[in-house]
């Protein structure tokens, strides 16, 4: 397993410069298309709690361009 750590993440509109709203973000193995579950990989958050949670993608940005969770 690999750990990604985003203490935060922002993901701009590559055109714009501006926050990607409402994005949406799919982890997966190198050059094979994400969108399909096979080529997906598992992500998991860690809550304030030290909790770990599995999450299922793809994971949504907020209006500012960060990922959200719950």
């Amino acid at each position: 397993m690999s750990l990604i750590n985003f203490p935060m993440l922002y993901v701009p509109d590559p055109d714009k410069g501006r926050p990607l709203f409402a994005g949406q973000i799919y982890v997966g193995v190198e050059d094979l298309d994400p969108v399909i579950p096979a080529n997906q990989k598992q992500l998991s958050v860690i809550q304030q709690d030290g909790t770990k949670v599995s999450v299922n993608q793809p994971f949504v940005l907020s209006a500012g361009g960060v990922p959200v969770y719950n």
